[in-house]
């Protein structure tokens, strides 16, 4: 339908414009959550633990600063949901090459992302274990935390499916040419120095992620890409189509 009104206007209405801006934009908003995620919370709480020992360290850092132990958790996941109208955004600005690689790749990373409000309840877990009317049994603390469920690492494979999707995604980018490769590269890479990085490190990842969203920007809320034009009957020079 968008390709047809473009054919018959030779512009996208309006309303297409503000959308695609809207879903470009989602990209740096999560990049900037993910900064403010690393530098709000504990230092030490970000990090799933099964053994009790390590769960009692956590919830000791945690106890002293419940609230801003949630806010943390909330930002996080606010951060990777914003990720999603931001993958769809792009997968639908790659429509040649890369096409394929971004589709799918936008597909397992919504998959992977959507997860995230399930698998990162960790942080509010903690948070009620940390309650003042457990603070006299210790023990009632510590299985509070520790307590989990199989399905929760079902979700957990889904996360790494998204992160595998994300790759994938930058890889459609890197094909597509609508930006530099090195460009693509960084995209892909930023979420992976975000995970991978401890605690106030992984605001590193998200100043890499807030870059590399800005700078694609361009490329997703554009109004008519050059690779739309193929179908309006517009010309450009070869190496502007391939």
């Amino acid at each position: 339908m968008t390709d047809q009104l473009i054919a018959a206007n030779g512009a996208e209405p309006r309303s297409v414009g503000i959308r695609t801006s809207l879903l470009a934009a989602a990209g740096p908003c999560a990049g900037v959550l993910v900064m403010a995620s690393a530098l709000v919370a504990v230092p030490g709480t970000d990090a799933l633990v099964d053994d009790r020992a390590g769960m009692a360290h956590v919830l000791d850092l945690v106890s002293d600063a419940r609230d801003r132990t949630a806010v943390a958790g909330l930002i996080t996941i606010m951060s990777v949901l914003l990720l999603v109208p931001f993958v769809c955004g792009l997968a639908h600005a790659i429509r040649r090459r890369g096409a394929a690689f971004a589709t799918w790749g936008a597909a397992m990373s919504c998959v992977g992302f959507l997860c995230v409000p399930a698998t990162d309840q960790f942080w509010f877990s903690n948070v009620r274990a940390t309650a003042p009317r457990l603070a006299d049994d210790r023990s009632a603390m510590v299985d509070f935390g520790t307590v989990g469920h199989w399905s929760l690492a079902v979700l957990g494979v889904l996360e790494v499916v998204g992160l595998f999707g994300w790759v994938l995604l930058a890889v459609g980018l890197w094909r597509s040419r609508l930006v530099s490769r090195r460009l693509a590269g960084a995209l892909g890479l930023s979420l992976f120095v975000a995970l991978t990085l401890p605690d106030r490190w992984a605001a590193v990842g998200g100043l890499l992620l807030l870059i590399s969203t800005v700078l694609v920007y361009p490329a997703v809320a554009q109004r008519n890409p050059p690779e739309a034009a193929v179908d309006t009957g517009r010309r450009y020079p070869a190496s502007r189509a391939t």
